[in-house]
C-alpha cells in the first residue's frame, strides 16, 4: 500500500502545471496509476468502503492554511503552497503519504516554515521506539515546537494508527494513555498553518520496529525535490540576434539573455540550486518509469530516450565552455563515448535526408586521439545507419577528432576552422559535402 502511495504521488507530481486547475493536474495521474494497479495485480480491487483504492490529490494556496482546507479549483499559480495526500488500499490495508510543495522559487517566509515542520517531522520520527508512551511523541514534537517559536501554529496532533481504517486508535496525541509497541503503524504527520504563508505539512507511514521505526512511504522530503516548475521568464530578447535560425534556438535564448546582467555569484546560486533539485528527482527516478511516455519541446517521447539525449546534451555544452575557457578535455569516459555515438546516430540520418547519397554509399569515421573510435555509416537510400562494422572500400573516409567531431555535429560557429582539419580520403566531393551540412543539433 505505502508503494502504491509513492507510485501515485510521483506521477501526481510530475503532472502538476500552473495554470491548471488542481483535479486537471492531479486526477489523470490518478486514474494512470489505478490502471497500473489493476494491470500488475490481477484480481485486486479495494476491500475498504471508500473510494477506488487509490487517491493521489492536493489542495493549493490559502486552502492549504487550514489542516484540511478545500480544493478551491482557482488553478495552480506560482508561489503556491500545495498540500498533498497519497493513500492506497492494498487487501484492505491502507496508507498515507503526504507532501508540502511549493510552485517556483520559495519565499523566505515559506522556505522558513517549510524547514521548520520538517524539523517537526523529523523529531517525531526520531523519538520512536517501543515502550514510549505516545503521549511523549507529542510533547517532543511540541518541546521543539515552542523552540523554533511555531507553539502558536500548530493545529492538530502529531499523528494517528493506521490499518483497515484511515484514522485509528491510538493517536500520537499527549491525551492518549498507550504506549508504542512493535508492529503499530503510525502516520506520522505534524503541521504548521500560518494565515498569510500556508499550511505545511508532511505524513509518512512508519512502523514500530523492535530497534525503533522505519518509514514504509519512501518518498523525497527535502523542499528541492518538491518544488514545482520555475516561472517561465517573460523577458524578451531582442530582434535580429543572427544565432538564432529556430523557435527552439528562441526558446532557450531567452533564459540566456535574461541572465546576462546577473552577477556570477547568483548565478552559481541558482545553478546550484537547480542542480540539487535536478539530482534528487534522478535519484527517484524507478526503473519501471523509463518507458513512461513524456512531452519534450518537439515531441513525446520515452522517458529513456529523454535522458539519453539529455547526457549528450550537457556533454556538447560541456565542450562550449572548455572552447572557450581554452581548457580542452573531457573526451575519455563513458558520457564522452555515448555522445559520440549520438553524433554518429544523428549524422548518418541528417546525411541521407540532406545529400540524399546513393544506396550502398558508405562513409567512414576514423575518429582519432582520446575518446576516438572508427565508425561507418552505410546508406541504404531512406536512411543512413552508423555501426562499428566497417566496409572494404567506403567511398569516403574522414579523419578527425573527438573536438572537431563536436564542432561540425552540433553546429558550433565558434570553431570555423574546423572543417578544414579533416583529412578526407576517397570521393573528395562527398567528404567535403558530408562536412559541409553534418549538424544534427537545432
Amino acid at each position: 500500500a505505502c508503494d502504491w502511495a509513492v507510485r501515485g504521488h510521483r506521477r501526481m507530481q510530475r503532472a502538476i502545471r500552473t495554470g491548471q486547475t488542481e483535479m486537471e493536474s492531479y486526477a489523470p495521474a490518478e486514474l494512470d496509476t489505478l490502471r497500473e494497479m489493476i494491470a500488475e495485480m490481477p484480481g485486486w480491487r479495494p476491500k475498504g468502503h471508500q473510494g477506488t483504492g487509490l487517491t493521489a490529490m492536493f489542495v493549493a494556496g490559502k486552502s492549504t492554511a487550514m489542516p484540511h482546507g478545500f480544493v478551491l479549483g482557482h488553478g495552480v499559480q506560482p508561489g503556491d503552497v500545495l498540500v498533498s495526500g497519497a493513500v492506497a488500499d492494498i487487501d484492505g490495508y491502507r496508507s498515507e503519504l503526504e507532501r508540502t510543495m511549493i510552485v517556483g522559487d520559495p519565499t523566505a517566509a515559506q522556505r522558513a516554515a517549510f524547514e521548520a515542520m520538517a524539523a517537526l517531522q523529523a523529531r517525531a520520527i526520531e523519538v520512536l521506539r517501543p515502550g514510549l508512551p505516545v503521549a511523549e511523541v507529542e510533547l517532543a514534537v511540541l518541546r521543539l515546537a515552542v523552540d523554533l517559536g511555531h507553539e502558536a501554529h500548530l493545529r492538530h496532533h502529531v499523528g494517528h494508527s493506521i490499518g483497515l481504517e484511515g484514522h485509528e486508535a491510538p493517536f500520537l496525541d499527549r491525551g492518549d494513555p498507550a504506549v508504542l509497541e512493535p508492529g503499530m503503524v503510525f502516520t506520522i504527520e505534524p503541521g504548521i498553518y500560518l494565515p498569510s504563508v500556508g499550511g505545511f505539512r508532511h505524513s509518512d507511514t512508519v512502523v514500530i520496529t523492535a530497534e525503533g521505526s522505519r518509514v514504509m512511504t519512501d518518498y523525497p522530503r527535502d523542499l528541492e525535490s518538491l518544488l514545482i516548475g520555475r516561472p517561465r521568464s517573460d523577458h524578451v530578447i531582442p530582434d535580429g540576434l543572427p544565432y538564432i535560425r529556430n523557435a527552439p534556438g528562441k526558446f532557450m535564448e531567452i533564459g540566456v539573455d535574461a541572465r546576462r546582467g546577473v552577477p556570477l555569484d547568483d548565478l552559481l546560486v541558482e545553478y546550484r540550486d537547480v542542480t540539487g533539485q535536478r539530482l534528487a528527482h534522478l535519484d527517484d527516478l524507478q526503473d519501471s518509469q523509463l518507458d513512461e511516455m513524456r512531452q519534450g519541446f518537439f515531441s513525446q517521447s520515452k522517458v529513456r530516450s529523454f535522458l539519453a539525449i539529455r547526457i549528450f546534451d550537457l556533454w556538447a555544452h560541456e565542450q562550449d565552455l572548455r572552447r572557450a575557457l581554452g581548457q580542452p578535455g573531457g573526451f575519455d569516459g563513458i558520457p564522452a563515448a555515448h555522445s559520440r555515438e549520438r553524433m554518429m546516430m544523428g549524422a548518418g540520418n541528417v546525411i541521407q535526408e540532406r545529400l540524399s547519397p546513393a544506396a550502398g554509399t558508405t562513409a567512414v569515421f576514423d575518429i582519432t586521439g582520446p575518446g576516438g573510435a572508427v565508425r561507418s555509416i552505410v546508406f541504404d537510400g531512406e536512411q543512413g545507419r552508423a555501426g562499428a562494422d566497417l566496409p572494404e572500400t567506403p567511398n569516403t573516409t574522414l579523419r578527425l577528432d573527438l573536438n572537431t567531431l563536436t564542432v561540425l555535429a552540433c553546429g558550433r560557429s565558434d570553431d570555423p576552422l574546423a572543417a578544414s582539419r579533416v583529412v578526407v580520403e576517397g570521393d573528395q566531393n562527398l567528404g567535403r559535402r558530408v562536412l559541409e551540412d553534418m549538424a544534427v543539433t537545432p
